[in-house]
Order: C-alpha cells, then sequence, then structure tokens
C-alpha cells in the first residue's frame, strides 16, 4: 500500500477543518467547533504513520531507525514552531485590529487607548478584571470581535499552509516515485 492517499487526505481534511473555523464567530460556543477539531486531529492522524513509515521505507534498511528519528526531530519541530508562529500571528493581529473594533463599537478614545495599551502589555485576558461601568460591554464586545478576526487570519494562514503541504505531497509523491 502506498502511503500516499491517506497523506494527501489527511492534509486536505485538517487543511479544510481548520479554514472551516472561519464560520466561527465570538458569539459561537463548542457546538460551533468540536466537529472542526475532530477533523483536524483525524486529519493529522491519517498523516503520521503513513509519513514515519515513508521515511523509514525510502532509505537503504541500515539507515532505517536514522530515517525514523529524522522524520520524529522534524516533527516535533514542527509541532513546536507551528504553533508559535500561529500565536506570533494571533496576537499581532488581535493588537492591530482592537482599535478599530473599539471605534465600531462606539467606545470613547481615551478608553480605547487605556484598553489598547492594557491588551498591548497583558494581553485580552487583561480584559477580565475590568471595572464595571458603561463601556465595559462594549469593551469586551470590542475585544471578542477583535479576536474572533485575529482567529480568522490564523485559521487561513494554518489551513493554506496544510493544503499546501497536501499539493507537495502529491507532486512529490507521484505514484511509483516513492512506493512502499
Amino acid at each position: 500500500h502506498h502511503p500516499r492517499l491517506p497523506m494527501i487526505t489527511g492534509l486536505a481534511v485538517a487543511g479544510a477543518a481548520m479554514l472551516s473555523f472561519n464560520g466561527v464567530g465570538a458569539a459561537d460556543g463548542l457546538v460551533a467547533t468540536w466537529w472542526r477539531l475532530i477533523l483536524i486531529g483525524v486529519g493529522f492522524g491519517l498523516v503520521t504513520a503513513p509519513m514515519t513509515a515513508l521515511a523509514v521505507a525510502s532509505v537503504p534498511h541500515r539507515l532505517a531507525g536514522l530515517a525514523g528519528s529524522a522524520n520524529n526531530a522534524f516533527r516535533q519541530t514542527g509541532s513546536a514552531l507551528g504553533p508559535a508562529v500561529l500565536g506570533a500571528v494571533l496576537t499581532t493581529r488581535v493588537t492591530s485590529g482592537l482599535p478599530a473594533a473599539l471605534a465600531s463599537h462606539h467606545v470613547n478614545p481615551a478608553t480605547s487607548r487605556n484598553v489598547a495599551v492594557l491588551v498591548g502589555s497583558h494581553g485580552l485576558q487583561s480584559l477580565r478584571g475590568l471595572a464595571p461601568g458603561p463601556s465595559t460591554a462594549p469593551v469586551l464586545a470590542a475585544a471578542g470581535d477583535a479576536f474572533a478576526n485575529a482567529m480568522h487570519a490564523t485559521v487561513t494562514v494554518a489551513g493554506c499552509a496544510l493544503l499546501a503541504a497536501a499539493a507537495i505531497t502529491v507532486i512529490l509523491l507521484r505514484r511509483g516515485t516513492a512506493a512502499v
């Protein structure tokens, strides 16, 4: 059996599920997200074993352990770098989108500046401690919108990267090129 079909399918399913998060808004709850998370997990599950099998089978038997270890090292590196890069995209997009979101919720400029500084220094979680007042609800709604917009940008980057990986896998693993 050739590992290309489960690898391509897994990358495509995970990428499409990641992109489907663009349909989730700030007010949506767990029901809107659980099935997407399951599809992402299934997609990655379809990729992992065939990728290892392909790495080990594509080298001489005496180098199989080295190939498996290298594959594992690259997978772990990607597992560390992926969330770090996506976290940076998310954080940057939240802080850059917050002023416009605050303006669209008609938060006064002085409060908007204070909120932007607070979020820029301590993240969105810092808004949990806001004292109740007339601007609390609009500030929290704006923060939710800024986060949702940033999350949409982040899942778009991740989804497109996964779909690009699926396309690259199609090209590199043309039938017969790397038979296992």
